[in-house]
């Protein structure tokens, strides 16, 4: 990737903002680059949501085979949304106004002001938006676009380029060796922001009825498995996984997202937290003869995601 001070006037781009973590990140890069893709535009991934000083994320997506450019221009960042439809619509109005309307990074001379600002497209919910596919460039994108609907079309393309570059090295290499196990299968315990009360809200726990089930359900379906759990709470996870078939792989921190999804879509099969880190994982593994099993409801709100699991994914209460 390169990084941009300023955008070209005389090309074309694709803006999508970003926020959140590495499974955030990957969503919202994918359906910058399909649409990209689709319009012959470059696709420009806006890093300046992490200079907010209430931002404990970063930028995970520079290790990246990804083809875009990146950018962190001086307007001031967009505010923080964690919720979809019009609870994510008014703090974008309100900050549009405040900030005296939608900058892009471009100095661009006034006799060309029609060129000086991106429309902005902002997602409505969590449910695919038909309006996507009708999308022109230049154009910002805002929204989380958690569904695979949105980069169907280039998913070969997607597939390759949400790779990290560089090969792995010490305990990833042996790990990554070991889920060549025929019958590897990537656990994913999610807690870590999910016990703050704003997270909480939003999107809860899966409870550990839900993982019991999705082991047997495994086991009766697979002979010989082998769990691979991952997790960001490793001593909560090795207190309730220890069986005898279940090893915990706590090798990589925060800071080494992308590593850990490496890991975990190296096996071969999923049980699937409510995260989209988990999501991509188990997208991104694909292989032949795939399990998922993933949690119902997604949210602990009633904030309907009709277009987040494919339908190839198996589902169990995450209750």
């Amino acid at each position: 990737m390169e990084q941009l001070a300023a955008l070209d006037p005389d090309s074309l781009y694709v803006r999508t903002y970003l926020y959140g973590g590495l499974g955030n990140q990957l969503f919202q890069c994918a359906a910058g680059r399909s649409l990209a893709a689709r319009v012959g535009a470059r696709l420009v991934l806006d890093v300046s949501s992490y200079r907010r000083p209430d931002e404990y994320r970063r930028f995970c997506l520079d290790g990246f085979a990804i083809d875009a450019d990146v950018m962190d221009d001086d307007s001031p960042p967009l505010p923080n949304f964690d919720r979809p439809g019009k609870s994510i619509f008014m703090p974008l109005r309100l900050w549009i106004a405040k900030h005296g309307g939608w900058r892009t990074a471009s100095r661009i001379s006034a006799n060309r002001r029609d060129r000086t600002r991106f429309p902005l497209f902002q997602e409505r919910s969590f449910d695919y938006d038909a309006r996507f596919a009708t999308l022109t460039a230049p154009i910002s994108l805002v929204g989380y676009w958690q569904s695979a609907r949105y980069f169907a079309s280039i998913a070969a393309i997607i597939r390759s380029e949400f790779r990290l570059k560089a090969e792995p090295a010490g305990e990833n290499a042996r790990w990554l060796e070991m889920m060549g196990h025929p019958h590897a299968v990537c656990l994913h315990f999610r807690r870590g922001d999910y016990l703050q009360t704003s997270h909480m809200r939003s999107h809860g726990l899966c409870s550990m009825a839900y993982y019991t089930r999705a082991m047997a359900h495994i086991r009766e379906c697979i002979g010989n498995p082998q769990f691979f759990v991952f997790s960001d709470d490793w001593a909560g996870a090795r207190e309730r996984f220890k069986d005898d078939d279940t090893v915990h792989v706590d090798t990589n921190g925060p800071d080494a997202a992308g590593e850990e999804l490496r890991l975990m879509s190296a096996c071969r099969h999923h049980i699937v937290a409510n995260s989209s880190l988990s999501w991509w994982a188990a997208w991104l593994g694909g292989q032949a003869g795939q399990m998922v099993i993933a949690p119902d409801p997604w949210f602990t709100r009633p904030w309907p995601a009709p277009d987040l699991l494919p339908e190839s994914w198996s589902v169990l209460a995450r209750e």
